[in-house]
């Protein structure tokens, strides 16, 4: 999927590149952890 937007942009794609990896990284993450901490509230109450 990046090189293809590499094809479409050439040049001084390094920096942004850099930054949507790390929002996207950050983002995923911070999903997954929201949707850990919820597992674990629901086990919490459940029991």
């Amino acid at each position: 999927m990046l090189s293809a937007f590499e094809a479409v942009i050439p040049g001084g794609l390094g920096p942004i590149r850099g930054t949507l990896a790390g929002v996207v990284v950050l983002g995923i993450s911070q999903a997954a952890g929201n949707r850990w901490l919820q597992w674990l509230v629901s086990l919490q109450t459940e029991s």
